[in-house]
């Protein structure tokens, strides 16, 4: 065989050999061809994190977020820390100026979908140097005065504060007092024969500091006296005079045409409804003060005077002509 020919057929059956391998190659077999049509999710904090912590001063903190997944989202559990997807990163607002003497947390939620994909911790620490919080102590609901009887009398009164181990004096010796975490006791000795009403303080500190008072006032036996008094049937407003050294009193009357209210301590206003037209029988009504222990009562009567007409000056606080 000629050289020139065998060399021609060497080159053309190395030109088939390579067709047939090229040809038996399919696309399947390139790993590049093609994306895998149903890839492996994943989700992966940056590091693994699990948990950032964040001053009480706040601030934004940003994570990294390797994932393959398309439209994630996220949640807190918390108003003070709001998260915020940006890209494949989230970004965490946390409020700043915490006031807590303790470390606060929430719980940020990654979704896709309704599939729940994993959590993050945000834990906001306290001040190191807190400023201290200002001193209060409120006795009952706001209570600053208490009368007693010449009786005397023990009564107890929750104290809402936030100072551990206040204290608490009297000025007077006739008023005892003694104090809880949570209220205060005072105890007034019976017997008081004065004529005028006394007071004693209460104090009440934290160390030096004085914090609140409450005035303790003590009446004399609770003597009670109205003078005469007299109405038209005509109806109006008449003030009756009201004797008593207490320093408190009360009014009623269960009369529906007679209305009454303590003035001062020492006036009564009694208002008075007109005698209805066509009616002619005069009304008597009772009206009822209590000072203390001491109940007493005076009769407002509406009917016209003895003589001389309508002579005579209502609500003088005299007896009748």
């Amino acid at each position: 065989m000629p050289k020139v020919l065998k060399s021609i057929i060497c080159l053309s059956l190395c030109i088939m050999t390579s067709f047939l391998v090229l040809s038996g190659c399919s696309k399947s077999d390139d790993p590049t061809s093609d994306p895998d049509p149903d890839p492996e999710l994943y989700f992966r904090i940056s590091d693994n994190q699990t948990q950032i912590s964040v001053s009480y001063k706040g601030g934004i903190s940003s994570v990294a977020i390797s994932t393959n997944i398309k439209g994630w989202t996220c949640k807190s559990d918390q108003e003070w820390c709001v998260p915020k997807v940006l890209g494949n990163s989230l970004e965490c607002n946390v409020e700043g100026e915490y006031a807590g003497l303790e470390s606060r947390t929430a719980i940020i939620t990654f979704y896709n979908g309704k599939e729940t994909l994993g959590t993050l911790k945000i834990v906001q620490t306290p001040n190191p140097n807190p400023i201290p919080e200002k001193s209060y102590l409120k006795v009952g609901d706001n209570i600053t005065q208490m009368v007693v009887s010449d009786r005397g009398g023990i009564a107890n009164i929750y104290v809402d504060t936030n100072v551990k181990g206040w204290s608490c004096t009297s000025d007077q010796n006739w008023c005892k007092v003694t104090n809880t975490e949570a209220s205060v006791m005072y105890d007034v000795e019976a017997g008081y024969a004065g004529t005028e009403p006394r007071m004693a303080m209460i104090i009440f500190y934290n160390g030096e500091e004085a914090l609140d008072t409450l005035k303790i006032i003590q009446d004399p036996h609770p003597d009670i006296q109205v003078v005469s008094f007299k109405v038209s049937p005509n109806g109006g407003e008449y003030t009756v005079i009201v004797k008593t050294a207490v320093s408190e009193w009360s009014t009623w009357t269960n009369e529906s045409w007679l209305t009454v209210s303590k003035v001062s301590g020492a006036t009564l206003k009694v208002v008075v409804a007109a005698r209805p037209t066509g009616v002619s029988t005069a009304r008597e009504g009772k009206v009822y003060l209590k000072a203390h222990y001491n109940e007493t009562s005076f009769v407002v009567m509406d009917d016209d005077p003895k003589w001389g007409g309508d002579d005579y000056n209502y609500g003088d606080n005299e007896d009748w002509d």
